[in-house]
């Protein structure tokens, strides 16, 4: 763990920390780069294990972390080729609660430090294994607090957990972070959360056996180049790979394939051992029988993958027969993606290359006898703050499980009226949600075919406003690349004429007619309308007849029998074709005066 103090923090710790030199309960003991000083006061909870067996004046704990600390730093600066500390020569450790390497207060970038070792190391059940493990992460922080003390955390822990290992062999005490790390995929490479950056000592470690030989002097590599303050950890990731001809992109499709298949590390069958019962799980399983339907990262959720982050969806074919059929996948450029496709004879693993519009796809024989099985591993390989969500499917060729409902909505609507349809999609038995479809519409008229794209919502449902100029017949294409073709049965919605209606005048006398005038829309020449009459409220009841000319329009008189407030209306009772249907305007009201 590393710890950054302000100047006040520092002195607060000190005078906390550290007993005053006239107190002689405190002790302290060199070696050629270290001091550590100790409390003997009895009533202070930090006073190590006392035993001193040569008699030197230094408990044998104490000489024997100074020993460690001493070999800790030999194998990073001798042999790794780290640069020490500023403040190497005689670098001070204090047996302290806390268990921290802390930077003391200065300028710039590169900072001498101090580290506060936890008591227990030194007191009663000491072992040189915890000693060890802890001088290697704690001196590691105080190398690269020399180099850029304020560099990402994540990169920091990952390090330093690395060097943990890196420094005891097989002991490989870090085994214990694995945990925390690789059944969570989806949390971004960056992540801290006290757990997460120290199982990432497992992507340093990719990154030297794929990218460096195997070679642990990477390590030097990594710090030099994260040593400008204007360098981020993923900036200088970037910049190495890059000078070793290698994309973020494909360094990290390969790093959730190694995720995955353990044994490409060389340290694989400890990894697996480590995460015993916890992974590799894959995160989404589905039986294909007919065909997978739409799938996605998201999980039909907002949650969706970060940068640097992966998903693990496993695809198993149960199907009686193989049958010829396609995986298709969509993501966005920083996509990646890799299948391990098992057969009956061999397991392969297959790089998936996405097109210039963000498709990926992989054709072959699904089923028993053919491929059985196939893990994608999927990632964000993009080092900007991007989250992505990756669609797949599998459709299988003659065993389509998706059918659309035919449209629903009203027998008839009103000429220049929009009215609404509705209905379904879908796959498996269950609603499918983001389904492109197509709502065809034929104009009984005229045959004219109008097509209009649709996409189902999260329930799988769509809907959409139509407004027929003639009966028309209805019904939905599924058109999606992630789902089997379907069609929906058919729906057709008649269309009553509009009929529009004036008065001249709406008081007149007695025994003289009223002038009514109007139209009938979409224009019909020839149609029978029928005036009708009423008292508010009462019967209609049938006046004089007319017929509309070319354009529609229609005009006629009628004479009301009595005086007061009559109701008018007109009726068109045959539109003289079968393509539009009846219908009547809206009633006008005429007074007539004695």
């Amino acid at each position: 763990m590393r710890l950054l103090v302000s100047p006040l923090t520092f002195v607060a710790l000190l005078s906390a920390a550290l007993p005053s030199a006239a107190q002689e309960a405190e002790h302290n003991r060199s070696s050629a780069h270290f001091t550590i000083t100790w409390s003997e006061d009895p009533s202070d909870p930090s006073m190590p294990d006392l035993t001193d067996a040569n008699a030197d004046g230094a408990p044998d704990a104490i000489e024997k972390l100074l020993e460690i600390f001493e070999a800790a730093r030999s194998f990073q600066i001798d042999v790794l080729g780290l640069r020490p500390p500023p403040n190497d020569n005689d670098y001070p450790l204090y047996v302290n609660p806390g268990a921290a390497t802390l930077a003391l207060p200065g300028e710039g970038t590169s900072r001498p430090s101090y580290i506060l070792v936890r008591p227990n190391l030194v007191q009663e059940g000491w072992t040189v294994s915890e000693m060890r493990t802890f001088a290697a992460h704690e001196y590691a922080h105080a190398i690269q607090f020399g180099y850029d003390y304020h560099e990402d955390d994540w990169i920091m822990e990952a390090s330093a957990t690395w060097m943990e290992g890196a420094f005891n062999g097989e002991a490989r005490p870090n085994l214990g972070a694995l945990p925390y790390f690789l059944p969570f995929p989806r949390q971004g490479l960056t992540t801290v959360s006290e757990a997460h950056e120290y199982g990432a000592f497992l992507f340093v470690q990719f990154l030297i056996e794929r990218y460096a030989d195997g070679d642990s002097a990477f390590m030097r590599t990594l710090w030099e180049t994260l040593e400008p303050s204007n360098v981020s950890s993923l900036v200088g990731i970037e910049s190495i790979l890059s000078s070793k001809g290698v994309t973020i992109y494909d360094m990290w499709r390969e790093f959730m394939l190694w995720n995955w298949r353990l044994g490409k590390y060389e340290q694989g069958r400890a990894y697996r051992k480590a995460v015993a019962g916890l992974w590799p799980l894959p995160l989404h399983t589905t039986d294909v029988v007919d065909e997978s339907c739409r799938l996605s990262t998201d999980g039909g959720s907002p949650y969706t993958l970060p940068a640097l982050s992966g998903d693990y969806a496993r695809l198993q074919f149960i199907g009686a027969r193989p049958k010829i059929g396609v995986l298709r996948l969509a993501g966005p450029p920083a996509t990646t993606a890799t299948a391990i496709v098992t057969s009956p004879e061999e397991v392969v693993e297959t790089p998936l290359t996405f097109d210039s519009e963000g498709i990926a796809t992989f054709p072959g024989f699904f089923g028993r006898r053919g491929i059985t099985k196939i893990l994608l591993a999927l990632g964000n390989g993009s080092v900007t703050p991007q989250s992505i969500s990756v669609v797949y499917s599998v459709v299988l060729d003659g065993a389509s499980s998706t059918t659309a409902s035919a449209p629903s909505g009203p027998a008839s609507t009103t000429f220049g009226s929009a009215t609404g349809l509705f209905g379904s999609v879908t796959c498996g038995g269950n609603r499918a949600p983001s389904v492109a479809l197509k709502l065809i519409e034929v104009d009984k008229a005229t045959g004219t075919r109008t097509e209009l794209p649709l996409t189902t919502d999260f329930g799988g449902s769509w809907g959409a406003l139509i407004a027929p100029q003639s009966k028309s017949t209805y019904w939905v294409e599924v058109d999606d690349p992630w789902i089997s073709d379907a069609t929906s049965p058919t729906t057709t919605i008649s269309v009553n004429v509009f009929v529009e209606m004036t008065v001249q005048a709406e008081y007149v006398a007695l025994g003289s007619p009223a002038r009514l005038d109007g139209g009938v829309f979409p224009a019909h020449n020839r149609a029978v309308v029928q005036f009708e009459f009423r008292r508010p409220g009462g019967l209609w009841r049938p006046g004089p007849v007319v017929r509309t000319d070319t354009s529609g329009n229609y005009s006629g008189d009628i004479v009301f029998p009595r005086k007061g407030v009559w109701e008018v209306r007109a009726r068109v009772t045959d539109t003289g074709d079968d393509d539009h249907l009846p219908n009547l305007s809206v009633a006008r009201t005429v007074v007539v005066e004695p």
